[in-house]
């Protein structure tokens, strides 16, 4: 029997599994296309790769703000961020910690924060983090972009022709079916473009289910020069709000909005790179009948 033909609801059950059945094959075609690293060994003795990996600049930028003030190297109050040493102190080694300091100079207000960290170094992350296959590459990206075509403008199709179908046979009643089809268009971008590849994802799980023992070792810890890289990996692998106040004392000044909240402020939102193309375009369609 032609489903084109059904009456609205039972064409909008169909419309929905058909939906959720594209969803999740293109979910998992993507999954299986990138799940295994491109065969490099990362670095992951570099806690703000761990971070970059994490949630982007931001997370990496957090952690070192994080790392400088426990060791004393910044001095963070309600209004600004001051460095307490110079780019070339032997105590600031990190080439991001230094871009950082030098960036502060002689000042950084909290407002600006999210400005630091823009150059060299988050940029050169993200290219070795391509090239061993945990973030998405250009080859990947123009994968997913196809992916996401082939399965929004599939549904778009289905549902373009159910209204065609619907206004010829004198139904105008296409409301649902349009704001069902509309949302398959964002929902095919969130499956095939989420930030990090399958390989990106389970190298972060692995990473937390290894370094899941920090938690509980840090929260009766003191701030020892030891101590302090175990903090420091633990913003790495979990986020800064992981790390308790009694350790970061500057928490509540340089992460207050994140703090107040039930987020992770080591956590960036989702960057899915190219889009998904013409026909990813607009929702169309409705159910007639």
């Amino acid at each position: 029997m032609n489903p084109f033909l059904w009456r609205g609801p039972e064409f909008l059950v169909f419309y929905g599994v058909i939906g959720a059945a594209t969803l999740l094959v293109v979910a998992l075609i993507r999954r299986v296309l990138e799940s295994k690293p491109a065969g490099l060994v990362p670095n992951f003795n570099d806690p703000y790769l761990i971070a970059y990996l994490r949630g982007g600049r931001k997370s990496a930028v957090q952690t070192a703000l994080m790392s400088l003030s426990t060791r004393n190297l910044i001095q963070v109050d309600r209004q600004a961020i001051r460095p307490m040493v110079s780019r070339a102190s032997a105590q600031v080694q990190h080439a991001l910690e230094r871009e950082l300091i030098g960036e502060m100079t002689p000042q950084v207000s909290i407002a600006n924060m999210a400005s630091l960290g823009h150059s060299h170094v988050a940029q050169n992350y993200e290219v070795q983090l391509q090239e061993i296959g945990l973030l998405p590459n250009d080859a990947q990206h123009r994968r997913r972009k196809r992916l996401c075509q082939v399965a929004a403008g599939g549904l778009v199709i289905i549902a373009a022709t159910k209204i065609v179908v619907a206004l010829i046979t004198g139904h105008s009643n296409v409301m649902f079916l349009s704001i069902a089809a509309a949302a398959s268009v964002p929902l095919a971008f969130a499956a095939c473009f989420p930030r990090l590849t399958t390989a990106g994802t389970e190298a972060i799980r692995n990473l937390q289910v290894l370094m899941g023992g920090l938690k509980g070792r840090l929260s009766r810890a003191s701030m020892t020069e030891s101590a302090a890289q175990d903090v420091l990996m633990l913003a790495a692998v979990f986020g800064v709000l992981a790390v308790p106040p009694r350790l970061f004392p500057a928490r509540h000044l340089l992460f207050a909005k994140a703090s107040g909240g039930n987020g992770d402020a080591g956590a960036a939102g989702s960057s899915c790179g190219s889009g998904c193309g013409g026909s990813c375009g607009s929702g169309c369609g409705g159910c007639g009948g």
